[in-house]
C-alpha cells in the first residue's frame, strides 16, 4: 500500500518536475528569439541596399518557425553561410 502511493506520489512529480523543465526552456528560447534583431533594425543596422545576410552577402534567405513549423515566431538565415540574421512575426 504504502509502495503504490510512493509510487503515485513519484510519477506525480516527475510529471511536474518535466513540466516545469519544459516551460523553462521554451522561456529561453523565446527570450533568445527576442535577442536578435527585427528586421526594421537589421536593415538599418547593416546599411545594405537590399537585405541579404551581412556575412557573406548572399540574397538566399530561409526562414524557420521558433519551435515548430508552423510557429508564428520566425527566424531569417542565410542559405549560404546558416548565419541567423534577424527575426519576424507572422500575422
Amino acid at each position: 500500500m504504502y509502495v503504490t502511493a510512493a509510487f503515485i506520489i513519484f510519477i506525480l512529480g516527475c510529471g511536474f518536475l518535466g513540466d516545469r523543465l519544459i516551460t523553462h526552456f521554451r522561456e529561453r528560447k523565446h527570450e533568445a528569439w527576442l535577442r536578435f534583431p527585427s528586421i526594421e533594425e537589421y536593415a538599418r543596422k547593416t546599411q545594405l541596399s537590399r537585405i541579404q545576410c551581412w556575412h557573406c552577402r548572399s540574397y538566399s534567405i530561409r526562414q524557420y518557425g521558433l519551435e515548430a513549423r508552423n510557429d508564428k515566431r520566425r527566424i531569417h538565415a542565410c542559405n549560404q553561410c546558416n548565419t541567423n540574421l534577424y527575426r519576424t512575426m507572422w500575422g
